[in-house]
This record gives C-alpha cells, sequence and structure tokens, in this order.
C-alpha cells in the first residue's frame, strides 16, 4: 500500500509491502510481527511504541523511495529522522501505522460460504 502523508511541513510517501517487516528486521534487529503481536494482546509500553512508530516510518519511506534496500543503515535512520520535529511522527501515527495495517487488508470476498467441517 502506497500512502502520501504530510509529518509536520514535510510531504512524506510511504509504502509498506510484504518486505516491510524483512526491512525493519534488518535495520533495527527486532521483530516487527511480534511487536504488532504483543500490542494487539497485552499493549506495549508509549515510549516503545513510539520508537517502532517512527522505525517503520522510516523504512516504509526508503521502500516509496526504492532503490537498494539491502544496504539502510541505523545512521541513515537517525540522519532522516533529523528533517522532523520531535514529536511530527508520533503526531501521524495513526495515519502512518494505518499505510502498514492497510497492507495486510484484502478487498476480496469468499467465493463460497465456509461450513464447518464434519468430524471423521
Amino acid at each position: 500500500m502506497r500512502k502520501t502523508v504530510k509529518v509536520g511541513d514535510i510531504v512524506v510517501e510511504f509504502c509498506a509491502n510484504g518486505a516491510t517487516p524483512l526491512r525493519y528486521k534488518q535495520v533495527f534487529h527486532k521483530d516487527l510481527l511480534k511487536f504488532f503481536d504483543n500490542a494487539s494482546k497485552e499493549g506495549v509500553d508509549d515510549a516503545f511504541a513510539t520508537e517502532t512508530v517512527m522505525e517503520l516510518s522510516f523504512i516504509m519511506a526508503m521502500q516509496a523511495k526504492g532503490g537498494d534496500l539491502s544496504k539502510l543503515t541505523e545512521e541513515e535512520y537517525y540522519e532522516w529522522l533529523s528533517q522532523f520535529e520531535a514529536n511530527d511522527i508520533p503526531q501521524n501515527a495513526s495515519d502512518i501505522i494505518d499505510v502498514y495495517m492497510g497492507n495486510t487488508k484484502t478487498d476480496s470476498e469468499l467465493k463460497k460460504e465456509s461450513a464447518p467441517q464434519a468430524d471423521a
């Protein structure tokens, strides 16, 4: 999914796809899927959630730009982050997460109703 979001005074294009969690783990050495799983089950610390959204923003912005994503580094993340004010990304967290979550939604419908399985 692609979406353009105004983050502070800067318009940023974000792109989320199946490689997003892999790129996230490659750069930040953390499991993005586990973060969302824990957030849905038991909640997460606000500071940790803010940090994760900021990191996810970087990954999705770099995916939107394209290029060789296999060489992304944390240093590039901090350089990218320096163009924003402290609260710019957290204030847009819901839009940013919607881009990532929109990648997992589907518009397709079931072709037939699912029936309960018969006991064997």
